[in-house]
């Protein structure tokens, strides 16, 4: 490292729920972005907890320091995650674990909290005080309690966090930095009132492979069949934001129509396990494959001729799934069942991406997925567009270089 980037090294702190070894999408992401923070020049200190994601067991040690990145590891109890109550229960005594840890520590710079646990925003305030002269950003990866009010139907958790929802411009106030995901975001956030400056970081894709490497052809056929013509893959969590009534819709037109088109979903999630329950033995151009490892991904991403993904209208805003961005990095176009008004909807339409589809396309759909079955060649604009798109705008590199200078332009005047 030269003698001007020495002097400019900084201290952060990040707080996430998870954390690597974990492979759940986000600890991913905040991995990476941690490490990469690391590498140009700060010192970073990650609050995380003991527990992993989707798995039981813990994970030790307490505290070690991995690629460059000092890891301390609070300890929770294993309460289930599935459910709203014991979920809540988790996030306020990890909160509260991370204040009683960090009120000891030597103050950073700057901070960053990330939006699980769920109501992070509750540390905010208590971070100010413990640190009134430290920058914070807050990462907006999704919203809550928006995304609360989008999912449940029971009285007392709507109750609940209502009464968050109106708390939220008090527990904005402290942050220095709002960042976002997406201008549908942008405007949950802004219906907040807060007077924080906003910056869009978006999640990169965890694959980044290089444009145009050879289709690996036992994956493919394992995946699909050696017989497909045009493969179509679902590949990601399924959870309550994602809809799959027009994928089905689709490939159940199409296996009447070009049997040589076949789907596969590589997927976990509340909503795959309705998704299956609603597969028939008729339903024979529609494969289920076992999730992917990370090493896995990419062959699986490279795999297939076109990606889908899916979000309910309701979600616009709350969340932006991530596999967005690993199907452009793979460059693949992409098919979203979705609202065109949607951050999604509207970068596929700026930068001709793919295709949306809703109820009402699912016909011209079919057609449009027949034509390129029977002349893939027709695919490489689309291709091509998707890898330039997500290089120029949400690689990873490009989005911690981002991440970077706004730390930068935040602690300067410290």
């Amino acid at each position: 490292m030269d003698q001007a980037r020495q002097k400019e090294k900084g201290s952060v702190c990040v707080f996430y729920h998870f954390y690597k070894p974990d492979d759940v999408v986000s600890a991913v992401h905040f991995s990476d972005l941690c490490e990469g923070l690391a590498a140009r020049g700060w010192d970073v200190t990650m609050m995380t907890s003991n527990r992993l994601c989707r798995y039981k067991g813990t994970v030790s040690p307490k505290e070690e320091t991995l690629e460059g990145v000092d890891v301390i590891r609070c300890w929770r109890p294993g309460l289930s995650q599935a459910s709203n109550v014991l979920r809540m229960i988790n996030s306020l005594w990890i909160q509260l674990a991370w204040l009683l840890r960090f009120r000891r520590m030597e103050k950073p710079d700057a901070i960053i909290v990330g939006t699980d646990p769920q109501f992070s925003q509750l540390m905010l305030p208590l971070l100010r005080r413990i640190a009134p002269q430290t920058k914070i950003l807050f990462w907006s990866f999704d919203m809550y309690p928006e995304a609360v009010l989008a999912e449940s139907s029971n009285g007392i958790v709507v109750s609940i966090a209502t009464m968050f929802y109106k708390m939220m411009p008090r527990l904005y106030r402290p942050v220095d930095i709002m960042v976002d995901i997406g201008p549908c975001m942008r405007s949950l956030l802004r219906e907040h009132n807060t007077t924080a400056d906003y910056e869009t970081l978006v999640p990169w894709a965890l694959s980044e492979p290089d444009f145009g490497i050879p289709v690996n052809v036992e994956v493919r056929a394992k995946m699909f069949g050696e017989d497909a013509r045009l493969g179509v893959l679902y590949s990601g969590n399924m959870g309550m934001a994602h809809e799959y009534a027009e994928f089905l819709a689709l490939a159940r037109m199409l296996r009447e129509r070009a049997p040589q088109i076949v789907f596969a979903f590589s997927s976990r999630g509340n909503r795959m396990d309705e998704f299956l329950a609603e597969l028939t033995p008729e339903d024979t151009n529609i494969k289920i494959l076992p999730f992917a490892s990370l090493e896995e991904l990419g062959d699986r991403l490279n795999a297939a001729d076109i990606h889908l993904l899916s979000l309910k209208p309701k979600w616009n805003g709350i969340v932006v799934p991530s596999k967005f961005f690993g199907s452009l990095a793979a460059g693949k176009p992409v098919l979203y069942a979705g609202s065109a008004t949607s951050c999604i909807g509207q970068w596929i339409q700026r930068y001709e991406l793919g295709l949306l589809l809703d109820s009402d396309r699912i016909e011209q759909t079919a057609d449009k997925l027949i034509e390129y079955s029977d002349n893939p060649d027709s695919l490489d604009d689309w291709k091509s567009a998707a890898y330039r798109t997500y290089q120029e705008q949400f690689s990873r590199d490009r989005v911690i270089e981002g991440w970077d200078q706004s730390l930068r332009g935040a602690t300067s005047d410290t």
